[in-house]
């Protein structure tokens, strides 16, 4: 008798740790997806959809939810089996824990930001190269990832990338311009780390591939203009270029955007000098077989 009271409160112990490891779990999930500058995304896709679409009390209901069930369940198997229901809660129990001890650690770490605005400030290190306009869809190809030869940790840090521009495209039309100011703020920060991470050899061949996706629309970024020692004149030429293309893809027309966009590459291509044609060929690298060529990013693109 006494035995089964000791296991009937071990149970009861049970119970209330679940719902304590609960609390804990939407408290340290509030303050990390809240705080400001905030890298961190809601793991979980279910529950992150349930925040997108409900807010942080629909989440409070779904985790509600999810604690009642494994609970109920728990004390329907108990009175079969004490022992599996304890074994069940202790489940329930252990993964809720897992989850508190990663965002506790998560909470006590530096932000990201903070260590790259350390770097930026000592002047002992240059800062990394922009994360390219273009990269997001170069990167999110397998066959980049191998020819990149990223670690797990960075093939891990694009799908985090990719998660939280598809989180941002998903609520943007509800927030303020203010939060969506915070919320690329939090992207570019993810950027920069990524490509912090990258060897000088991967970020080299990265700007290649990019180029090789835009192909002679890339002549106008700032970088190619100063690497094929543009002048004035064919800069103004590039410019006015570039500007016609954005145009002729902005007004609604019959006209092939397919074949408009090749036309803008052709005439990019000849305001070039042998010298300088030669040397945009050498920044392309090694022409590469992507899985896919998404839409082709123009200027007149948005960021994501």
């Amino acid at each position: 008798m006494a035995s089964r009271f000791a296991s009937m409160r071990f149970f009861a112990s049970l119970l209330a740790m679940l719902a304590v490891l609960s609390v804990a779990d939407f408290v340290l999930t509030w303050n990390l997806l809240e705080r400001e500058g905030s890298l961190v995304v809601e793991s979980n896709p279910l529950a992150g959809r349930v925040l997108e679409a409900a807010g942080w009390l629909g989440l409070a209901a779904y985790k509600l939810i999810l604690m009642t069930l494994i609970a109920v369940l728990a004390l329907v198997i108990a009175r079969r089996s004490l022992r599996s229901g304890e074994l069940l809660l202790g489940f329930g129990c252990g993964a809720h824990a897992a989850v508190v001890i990663t965002s506790t650690f998560l909470c006590i770490q530096p932000e990201g930001g903070e260590n790259l605005v350390a770097v930026a400030s000592t002047g002992d290190e240059e800062a990394p190269p922009m994360f390219p306009r273009e990269a997001m869809a170069v990167l999110a190809q397998e066959s980049v990832q191998h020819e990149l030869q990223l670690t797990s940790a960075q093939v891990r840090h694009v799908r985090e990338m990719q998660r939280l521009r598809k989180q941002l495209s998903k609520v943007a039309r509800r927030l303020e311009v203010a939060e969506i100011s915070l919320f690329m703020d939090r992207i570019n920060l993810q950027e920069s780390e990524f490509m912090a991470q990258l060897s000088p050899g991967q970020r080299s061949r990265l700007a290649q591939l990019c180029r090789q996706m835009r192909g002679p629309l890339a002549i106008g970024d700032e970088d190619v203009v100063a690497a094929l020692g543009l002048n004035e004149e064919q800069s103004d030429r590039v410019v006015l270029l570039l500007d016609e293309h954005r145009e002729a893809r902005l007004q609604p027309s019959d006209k092939n955007v397919a074949s408009s966009t090749e036309h803008t590459k052709q005439r990019l291509l000849a305001v070039l000098t042998p010298d300088q044609h030669a040397r945009w060929q050498a920044m392309l690298g090694e022409p590469f077989p992507f899985d896919n060529r998404p839409a082709v990013v123009t200027v007149a693109d948005a960021d994501f």
